[in-house]
């Protein structure tokens, strides 16, 4: 059951969308509100709050409490919409989301971030693009329902870093392939015949994207990605990680270099490489990606990554998202990733 107050935010946010108070006058009192709605003070005061931090509501010292011009409002305000608000927690995104916030709010407008894990299904776009000026889309996670309303919404709408398969939607990614493509021929260089791969799997697009160019790499090279030394590890699941890591451990004939998709699959593998006896990169090299964090400088060895721009990603997201909703023309932007060498590769002599 909803707690009272936020009942009670939801029905003045309908109220005040439905221009129930004039712009010009206070909203009724706190003493008002409680009477009117059969709520107490605290409750009153509380669904208030909320609804000031939410820009729907200002208060003028010695006036009063007003209501803002919603409409200039949802103007200035675009949403990004992730599939789980834990990804805030990962550096990549951390880091995305810093310098998109950034870039929009130099450009005047607000970023709400939005976070469902039924895939936006249960969820009106259209309803909520009322409320907004653009949306930018962080998830591939959006089910047949949610896509075709894409379609339909009046708003723009912008894919940052992941997209849709098939589909044509404005979006700012980065070149995925190239990164696999980095990470394979740097090791094939180092002396590399045989390679491994620990990633998610296929059903996330940008990691079909980095699994094809190390295939690409491989293929130009004359080296080998063989079959039971692809792990898939279900969107970076530690367990399956960690269980992929003892597998590679115990083979009798271990590929050459591993390509890890993340740097947090790469320490993992680290850790347990470490425990198995398997030495990186004398036994076994190693690579991650996206060089996010400070963590591929302080494993041990230093982890050689393929760094990815993931705040020139934010940065170009908000650019564009603001340029559609001018009206301007927008052109899709796929971002260069970089190889960055450590320690746990080397060259070998042939």
């Amino acid at each position: 059951m909803k707690p009272k107050y936020q009942t009670l935010k939801e029905t003045l946010i309908e109220q005040i969308r439905a221009g129930a108070f004039a712009e010009e006058l206070p909203i009724p009192s706190e003493a008002e509100l409680s009477a009117k709605y059969s709520v107490s003070r605290n409750t009153v005061r509380q669904a208030m709050k909320e609804l000031e931090n939410e820009g729907y509501l200002y208060r003028a010292r010695g006036k009063g409490t007003f209501i803002r011009n919603v409409s200039s409002l949802s103007s200035r305000k675009i949403a990004l919409l992730l599939y789980d608000s834990r990804d805030l927690c990962h550096p990549v995104t951390m880091k995305t989301v810093s310098a998109l916030s950034e870039t929009l709010e130099q450009r005047g407008f607000l970023l709400d971030i939005l976070a469902s894990h039924r895939t936006f299904q249960e969820e009106n776009l259209a309803r909520l693009a009322t409320n907004y000026a653009g949306f930018v889309l962080g998830t591939y996670r959006l089910d047949a329902m949610t896509v075709a309303e894409l379609d339909k919404l009046a708003i723009p709408h912008l894919f940052v870093k992941s997209y849709l398969p098939g589909r044509d939607d404005p979006a700012v990614r980065i070149d995925f392939a190239k990164a696999g493509a980095l990470a394979a021929q740097h090791l094939i260089e180092c002396g590399c015949k045989t390679l491994g791969l620990v990633y998610p799997g296929r059903h996330i697009p940008i990691a079909a994207e980095f699994y094809d160019g190390i295939c690409s790499a491989a293929l130009e090279s004359g080296a080998t990605l063989k079959r039971e030394h692809v792990f898939e590890t279900e969107n970076y699941d530690g367990a399956k990680v960690e269980e992929a890591g003892l597998r590679i451990a115990d083979l009798k004939s271990r590929p050459d270099g591993i390509i890890a998709a993340s740097d947090d699959t790469a320490e993992t593998l680290l850790e347990v490489f470490r425990r198995r006896g398997v030495r990186v990169p004398a036994d076994l090299m190693l690579t991650g990606c996206n060089d996010a964090s400070e963590l591929a400088k302080l494993t041990i060895p230093p982890l050689t990554t393929v760094h990815l721009p993931v705040q020139e990603l934010g940065r170009r997201a908000g650019e564009a998202v603001t340029q559609m909703i001018r009206g301007e023309n927008f052109a899709p932007v796929i971002i260069e990733p970089e190889l960055i060498i450590r320690q746990t590769t080397e060259r070998r002599s042939k």
